[in-house]
């Protein structure tokens, strides 16, 4: 990987505050809002092994969210092509965390949109 010049990084700077600051994302990155959160979570589960991108503990549920950085998301395209692995995820996360709410989904950063997975 390169490494990214002034312009560029100004510009993924700009990006991430946007999507930090966006009122829809709010439950995951509002300090106040937030018990605990962890990035780049290592993870094993059933022969799938990953990082989650974000695991959120808002003192009553987890989340685990997995950033998609698509120039323009295709919402139902990407929740299919992802819904193996976020399952995984959130199996794996409820195992850690027995008996505590787990929800999953994807955080779309170009419309700084969450898609959850179903159930």
């Amino acid at each position: 990987q390169k490494t990214p010049d002034a312009e560029e990084f100004a510009q993924w700077l700009d990006e991430a505050r946007a999507l930090i600051a966006a009122p829809d994302l709010a439950a995951f990155f509002d300090r106040t809002r937030i018990r605990r959160a962890w990035n780049e979570v290592p993870i094993s589960h059933d022969r799938m092994h990953g990082a989650i991108d974000r695991l959120v503990d808002d003192g009553t549920t987890l989340w685990v969210l997995d950033y998609k950085t698509h120039r323009q998301p295709d919402a139902g395209s990407l929740m299919a092509e992802y819904r193996g692995q976020l399952l995984a995820y959130r199996e794996g996360v409820r195992q850690l965390w027995p008996g505590r709410p787990v929800r999953a989904g994807l955080v779309l950063t170009q419309t700084r949109q969450w898609l959850e997975l179903p159930g």
